[in-house]
């Protein structure tokens, strides 16, 4: 887990999901008091440079369909949506989730 900070101050963080060898999935939250503002595109940018450099190959990331601005952000960082869908039951919600990724090639 990976904090994000504006001055100083815990406004979010990026974690990882799950690892399958040289494949991860990202994970991200932000106050939302500091959304759209790009912190959460510029901690996943550098976050993806960095596992890059240490050998991951691949990175994935999904979101809820109804949640733009995550997939605005995985746009943002240069993943693709892949052909994986997935429906995920949250607070007692059933959510359509979409996928992206970025492979180490594409940078």
């Amino acid at each position: 887990i990976r904090g994000i900070y504006l001055n100083n101050i815990l406004i979010g963080q990026v974690n990882d999901v799950g690892i399958e060898g040289t494949s991860l999935e990202l994970g991200w939250v932000i106050d939302p008091s500091c959304h759209n503002q790009g912190y959460a595109t510029e901690a996943v940018q550098a976050i993806i440079a960095d596992l890059f450099a240490r050998g991951f190959e691949a990175i994935n990331a999904g979101a809820f369909s109804q949640n733009e601005a995550s997939l605005r952000v995985m746009q943002k960082c240069g993943m693709h949506k892949i052909d994986m869908e997935d429906d995920i039951e949250y607070k007692g919600v059933l959510h359509h989730c979409l996928y992206y990724e970025i492979h180490k090639t594409d940078v």
